[in-house]
Protein backbone atom coordinates (compact mmCIF):
# COMPACT_ATOMS: atom_id res chain seq x y z
CA UNK A 1 0.00 0.00 0.00
CA UNK A 2 1.26 3.34 -1.08
CA UNK A 3 2.47 5.85 1.57
CA UNK A 4 -0.76 8.46 2.07
CA UNK A 5 -3.36 5.70 0.49
CA UNK A 6 -6.07 4.00 2.18
CA UNK A 7 -7.31 0.32 1.13
CA UNK A 8 -10.67 -0.68 1.68
CA UNK A 9 -13.31 -3.23 1.64
CA UNK A 10 -17.03 -3.30 1.52
CA UNK A 11 -19.28 -5.83 3.43
CA UNK A 12 -22.88 -5.85 2.51
CA UNK A 13 -25.14 -7.18 5.42
CA UNK A 14 -28.10 -8.72 3.43
CA UNK A 15 -30.55 -11.40 4.54
CA UNK A 16 -28.26 -12.43 7.28
CA UNK A 17 -28.22 -12.38 10.68
CA UNK A 18 -25.41 -12.36 13.53
CA UNK A 19 -22.57 -10.95 11.36
CA UNK A 20 -19.06 -10.89 12.96
CA UNK A 21 -15.93 -9.65 11.13
CA UNK A 22 -13.21 -11.47 13.06
CA UNK A 23 -9.22 -11.76 12.26
CA UNK A 24 -5.77 -10.59 12.18
CA UNK A 25 -3.42 -7.63 10.17
CA UNK A 26 0.33 -6.84 10.33
CA UNK A 27 1.85 -4.12 8.51
CA UNK A 28 5.05 -4.51 7.13
CA UNK A 29 7.36 -1.50 5.20
CA UNK A 30 10.51 0.15 6.13
CA UNK A 31 10.30 2.91 9.08
CA UNK A 32 7.63 2.42 11.22
CA UNK A 33 5.88 -0.34 10.52
CA UNK A 34 2.33 0.89 11.42
CA UNK A 35 -1.07 1.21 9.95
CA UNK A 36 -4.86 2.05 11.07
CA UNK A 37 -7.25 -0.03 10.46
CA UNK A 38 -10.73 0.60 11.10
CA UNK A 39 -14.56 -0.96 10.28
CA UNK A 40 -17.74 1.39 10.19
CA UNK A 41 -20.94 1.30 8.40
CA UNK A 42 -21.48 3.20 5.10
CA UNK A 43 -22.39 6.60 6.35
CA UNK A 44 -20.19 6.68 9.10
CA UNK A 45 -16.93 6.09 6.39
CA UNK A 46 -18.40 8.46 4.36
CA UNK A 47 -18.21 10.94 7.12
CA UNK A 48 -14.77 9.99 8.21
CA UNK A 49 -13.76 10.31 4.03
CA UNK A 50 -14.82 13.96 4.63
CA UNK A 51 -13.07 14.66 7.81
CA UNK A 52 -16.00 14.60 10.10
CA UNK A 53 -16.18 13.01 13.16
CA UNK A 54 -17.35 9.48 12.77
CA UNK A 55 -18.32 6.47 14.67
CA UNK A 56 -15.98 3.59 14.03
CA UNK A 57 -16.98 -0.50 14.88
CA UNK A 58 -13.43 -0.83 15.39
CA UNK A 59 -10.79 1.17 15.21
CA UNK A 60 -6.72 0.21 15.63
CA UNK A 61 -4.52 3.30 15.86
CA UNK A 62 -1.59 3.38 14.56
CA UNK A 63 -0.36 -0.31 15.33
CA UNK A 64 1.74 -2.96 13.39
CA UNK A 65 -0.87 -5.88 14.34
CA UNK A 66 -3.74 -6.07 15.91
CA UNK A 67 -6.97 -8.64 15.99
CA UNK A 68 -10.74 -7.55 14.98
CA UNK A 69 -13.47 -9.21 16.51
CA UNK A 70 -16.68 -7.28 16.00
CA UNK A 71 -20.16 -8.09 15.83
CA UNK A 72 -22.29 -5.96 12.90
CA UNK A 73 -25.16 -4.87 14.90
CA UNK A 74 -27.26 -3.65 11.97
CA UNK A 75 -28.80 -6.10 9.43
CA UNK A 76 -29.35 -4.79 5.66
CA UNK A 77 -26.69 -2.85 5.89
CA UNK A 78 -23.30 -1.96 4.41
CA UNK A 79 -20.03 -2.07 6.19
CA UNK A 80 -16.32 -1.15 5.00
CA UNK A 81 -12.92 -2.51 6.35
CA UNK A 82 -10.62 0.12 6.02
CA UNK A 83 -6.64 0.14 5.78
CA UNK A 84 -4.94 3.77 6.04
CA UNK A 85 -1.99 4.61 5.51
CA UNK A 86 -2.72 8.44 4.91
CA UNK A 87 -1.10 9.56 7.83
CA UNK A 88 2.65 8.04 6.15
CA UNK A 89 4.01 10.89 4.06
CA UNK A 90 6.37 8.27 2.79
CA UNK A 91 6.63 5.16 3.62
CA UNK A 92 4.71 2.23 2.06
CA UNK A 93 3.20 -0.99 3.95
CA UNK A 94 2.92 -4.13 3.18
CA UNK A 95 -0.42 -5.83 4.51
CA UNK A 96 -0.75 -9.22 5.68
CA UNK A 97 -4.27 -9.44 6.59
CA UNK A 98 -6.86 -12.63 7.65
CA UNK A 99 -10.04 -11.30 8.37
CA UNK A 100 -13.62 -13.45 7.72
CA UNK A 101 -17.00 -12.28 8.12
CA UNK A 102 -19.41 -15.43 9.96
CA UNK A 103 -22.56 -14.82 9.78
CA UNK A 104 -26.50 -16.82 9.95
CA UNK A 105 -28.90 -16.90 6.86
CA UNK A 106 -32.74 -15.66 7.87
CA UNK A 107 -35.14 -18.53 7.03
CA UNK A 108 -37.18 -16.99 3.98
CA UNK A 109 -40.47 -18.06 4.17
Amino acid sequence: MNAGKIVFYKISIKDMRDAHVTGHFLALGRSGNDIAVFLAEEKEFGKWQDGQPSTMYYQSGNVTAGDIDVKLPLLNATYYLCFNNKFSAFSSKTIDADVSLFYSTIALK
